[in-house]
């Protein structure tokens, strides 16, 4: 059975010129010519700056300001969530300085795959395909250690007996704004532990950065996204520290149509992504789990690494969505090669909530697997531009070359052979 993205849209009876819905409005992009040392930090003033002088223009529109309006700085994409009523999307619309106005739609993760009883019962499987044994003997020093790993997702249960002696876990809730770290679902803590847990994750050294941005039942608004992509960008709040981290694992995922589809529909979205990629944030997303249909939404943009899912016999997830990816980029057709490449993803073992564990299958379980492998290739190697690392990984990884599997099984250990010893690279820049 494949479970899809459910894309619930919110149905009101009331006059819609009188009643206010949530809308997310995108500025007209400014370009940004900001290299260097020190570009995230003035990438991120520039766009903070400006994005508070749109908002206060788009406010005053409308007869408000900051102190009367309860909105949401999108900075990071140039925009801003807020209550409009329908009328008023009209007028905002027509603003010089707006691109447009979406709706703040709800949306659900890429939830993991019912099946029977797990049939291959091999909790480490997962982590012997990808040669964790061999890496921890001949390279025992790799383990993630100084690498930052973003998870966006349900939260964690950061007291589990697989994070307890973690470097660090910093947890940011954008669903019930709770101090502390926690998950009512379970896919976050288990994606977690592929990552970084103590006896199931492939680089059990590394910091986590955890952003709830998914509710218990899995749904989320575009706005809590947004949010918690902007929040990675920069956890502390200070541009003047380098805390965002160096790669970010994201299994979630809206399903798309096998069709050429307007990217327009998903901007804001891509713009998170490609402020990501500006600064070397590596994004790594599930593929999805539509079977014969294309990569999701964002796992289907061209700036991402798409995970595709294969088990315990090198055979590709019926579950796992297939490539290509058609984009419509004003007149022209984008033509994406999806998935970028594969990792385990069928009958995987890692924790859950109350100090459990849990068998699980999806893609979001292989994505987990790609991040922490490119964790212990950022060790080595120190902070990468996302092309850099592509061509690593395609020239290590054990080519495949089809709408299945992408380029081929990620090979972390591969990696790390062609790295040999170079001289040690920072993580900062």
């Amino acid at each position: 059975m494949m479970n899809k993205w459910t894309l619930l849209l919110v149905l009101w009876g009331w006059t819609a010129a009188l009643h206010a819905e949530s809308y997310i409005v995108l500025f007209k992009n400014q370009a940004s010519l900001v290299t260097g040392k020190d570009a995230h930090k003035q990438q991120m003033l520039s766009k903070r700056v400006s994005n508070s002088e749109r908002i206060d223009k788009l406010l005053a529109a409308l007869g408000a300001n900051k102190s009367t309006v309860n909105f949401q700085d999108l900075w990071l994409v140039s925009g801003m969530e807020l209550q409009l009523k329908t009328d008023e999307v009209a007028q905002v619309q027509k603003l010089d300085f707006v691109d447009r106005v979406l709706v703040n739609q709800t949306r659900k993760y890429i939830a993991p795959v019912t099946r029977d009883a797990p049939v291959v019962m091999d909790p480490t499987w997962g982590l012997r395909r990808l040669n964790t044994d061999v890496i921890r003997s001949s390279y025992p020093e790799i383990n993630g250690t100084g690498v930052r790993v973003g998870v966006i997702d349900t939260g964690i249960q950061s007291r589990h007996p697989e994070f307890e002696k973690k470097n660090k876990v910093v947890f940011k809730d954008f669903v019930n704004g709770i101090a502390y770290a926690y998950d009512d679902n379970g896919h976050g803590t288990h994606v977690s532990g592929t990552i970084a847990g103590a006896t199931t994750g492939i680089a059990p050294n590394v910091d986590l950065y955890v952003a709830k941005a998914f509710s218990a039942t899995g749904s989320a608004s575009d706005a809590w996204l947004l949010n918690a992509m902007q929040w990675m960008y920069d956890p502390d709040g200070n541009p003047e520290t380098e805390d965002f981290p160096h790669v970010i694992s994201n299994s979630w995922g809206l399903d798309i149509p096998f069709d050429i589809v307007d990217m327009i529909e998903y901007e804001a979205f891509h713009r998170a992504i490609i402020a990501w990629v500006e600064s070397d944030i590596i994004p790594v997303f599930a593929a999805g789990n539509s079977g014969a249909s294309p990569n999701g939404m964002p796992g289907g943009f061209a700036e991402v690494l798409s995970i595709a899912a294969f088990d315990a016999t090198n055979t590709i997830a019926e579950f796992s969505s297939r490539g290509p990816n058609y984009w419509r980029t004003g007149k022209n057709v984008l033509n994406v090669f999806k998935p970028d490449l594969a990792a385990p993803g069928v009958d995987i073992y890692s924790a859950m909530p109350g100090n459990s564990y849990e068998y699980m299958s999806g893609t979001s379980m292989a994505t987990p697997h790609a991040t922490g492998s490119i964790a212990l290739i950022l060790q080595k190697t120190g902070r990468q531009s996302l092309a850099d690392l592509k061509t690593l990984l395609l020239y290590s990884m054990e080519p495949k070359f089809d709408f299945d599997f992408g380029s081929g099984i990620i090979n972390p250990l591969g990696a790390l052979q062609m790295l040999g010893e170079p001289a040690k690279r920072s993580l900062s820049r």
